[in-house]
């Protein structure tokens, strides 16, 4: 419970705080930079030049995403020859494509699944994610910068915990950063509940 409601209070702090901080406060406390990335975009109409920065966190966010994919085709290869070495049994059956999970819970078998779940998980909630940013980010292209960045930096320890040769799942939290990894979805949900409010004219920032 304690779990769930620190999720809650962090996602809706920043979803629900982050537009009003970005549009109210920060002209005020940061004039020249707000009105650098609030301005609206000379290129494109109807974004404002922030959005670019967030566009640029999301492709670095996938890139690397991209690069974790590849390193689990090296993982399988490793655990595969470590599961020989301990004498497993159908090891080339059991540990190679097209299987995507190895089947049984010996060591290096949970191991590799553990590697494989550190990305197949994230595929599973990254397009909400995007869209959500996609979709708040021309309203509210700092908050959802941030949501961005939160969620990469928590992911890439979360999924280095996951990756351990420990084969130990809950290991995947034990960064004190890899907990907001929900907060961060979560607050992409807030972000376009704002955002609808801002558009139907309900709050006036």
């Amino acid at each position: 419970m304690a779990t769930i409601a620190i999720l809650l209070i962090t996602s809706v702090g920043i979803g629900g705080f982050g537009g009003y901080a970005e549009k109210v406060l920060l002209p005020d406390v940061m004039p020249d930079q707000a009105k650098f990335l609030l301005d609206p975009s000379p290129n494109v109409p109807g974004v404002t030049k922030g959005f670019g920065l967030l566009l640029a966190i999301m492709f670095v966010y996938t890139f690397w995403l991209t690069m974790l994919g590849f390193s689990v085709g090296g993982k399988r290869k490793t655990f595969k020859e470590l599961a020989k070495k301990d004498g497993e049994k159908m090891v080339e059956e059991r540990y190679s494509l097209p299987n995507l999970y190895v089947e049984g819970n010996t060591k290096w078998a949970k191991a590799f699944n553990c590697v494989q779940r550190s990305h197949q998980q994230q595929l599973e909630t990254l397009p909400q994610f995007f869209f959500c940013l996609a979709v708040a980010g021309p309203i509210f292209p700092l908050t959802s910068s941030l949501l961005a960045l939160m969620s990469l930096l928590c992911r890439y320890v979360w999924a280095a915990g996951y990756s351990n040769m420990d084969a130990d799942p809950a290991k995947r939290y034990d960064h004190p950063l890899s907990k907001y990894v929900w907060s961060a979805l979560f607050g992409s949900y807030w972000m376009v509940f704002a955002a609808a409010l801002s558009v139907a004219g309900v709050v006036s920032y």
